[in-house]
């Protein structure tokens, strides 16, 4: 393979899979989301491989019972990166995992079968890389989805690496050196309230430092992690659950007062809004697949808002 060659491999998920389902929970069902973009046929991204940067573009070539996606890598990776490419589309596409069991516990529950009905196959699909989940959490605590979207792209212009591939245009989620420049002025410049760019700052240094890494945290059970989550400014219980999910692909967390989940899950089961305490409550019976819980029920909430449900 000379530098300009695409590279071309297939990944395996684990059935039932259904990619479609993956593709436009990844896309928030709108056809585009920060990096990734589904036409409905490819699920295109630019992953941040180390020494380079290169585009993948991801089909469909099985069935749900039988799935195989066909990955084509394009740009000047170097072959020693096609194993970190084929890492990270593993994460973005959710090929490990199985929502059996999920669907398993949910058949005896009449009132929640529209969950595996219409996403049948959606699997636990995560975040390319630890930093960039738990700062876009961070940036999205208590305003608007695009509010926050803003937030991301501003942060991305204005200290991500960004250029084009194949004439496509790509910009990365800054790393943490990558914002080794930046103080809170210039984070307050981009729209950031004080307390938000002290935190994404104090992220900066911890991931920055090597005092926070995604592996040191993968060799930890949940609740370590969950404990070492909650040592940093700004993440309380709701964003380490989510990091749990979206982070590490842990399958049993459930994002503790979350009013969206209290209200879908209510509305599903008794036609009210859940409270805290019955939401988590309710999801005991889920342990521990409550990841899928979570997520099928944030399917719904993202399929009902552009309405593709």
């Amino acid at each position: 393979m000379t530098p300009t060659d695409p590279a071309h491999f297939t990944l395996k998920p684990q059935p039932p899979y259904d990619f479609a389902a993956n593709a436009n929970f990844v896309t928030h069902y709108k056809g585009q989301e920060g990096a990734d973009t589904f036409d409905g046929e490819i699920l295109t991204r630019v992953l941040d491989l180390g020494t380079n940067v290169a585009k993948v573009d991801i089909t469909s070539n099985g069935s749900t019972d039988d799935p195989a996606l066909n990955i084509t890598l394009s740009g000047q990776p170097i072959p020693a990166e096609i194993d970190t490419a084929t890492r990270l589309v593993d994460r973005v596409v959710g090929a490990r995992g199985n929502p059996q069991p999920f669907y398993d516990l949910v058949a005896e529950i009449p009132q929640l079968a529209l969950l595996p009905e219409t996403f049948h196959g959606l699997h636990l699909t995560q975040a390319t890389s630890l930093f960039e989940t738990i700062t876009w959490a961070v940036l999205g605590q208590q305003i608007s989805a695009n509010v926050a979207a803003s937030l991301r792209r501003k942060i991305t212009e204005a200290y991500g690496r960004s250029g084009e591939i194949d004439g496509h245009p790509y910009a990365l989620f800054p790393r943490p050196e990558d914002l080794a420049s930046a103080d809170i002025d210039d984070l307050r410049a981009l729209g950031l309230s004080q307390r938000k760019a002290e935190y994404t700052l104090g992220l900066r240094d911890e991931f920055g430092s090597g005092r926070i890494t995604e592996a040191r945290l993968a060799a930890m059970d949940d609740e370590a992690v969950e404990t070492e989550l909650l040592k940093l400014r700004g993440i309380g219980p709701w964003t380490a659950h989510w990091l749990l999910i979206r982070g590490l692909g842990r399958e049993d967390a459930l994002p503790i007062g979350d009013v969206a989940l209290q209200k879908t899950l209510g509305e599903l089961v008794t036609g009210e809004l859940f409270t805290p305490k019955e939401l988590v409550d309710y999801a005991e019976q889920f342990r521990p697949y409550r990841s899928y819980l979570t997520i099928y029920l944030f399917a719904l909430i993202r399929a009902r808002r552009v309405g593709a449900v």
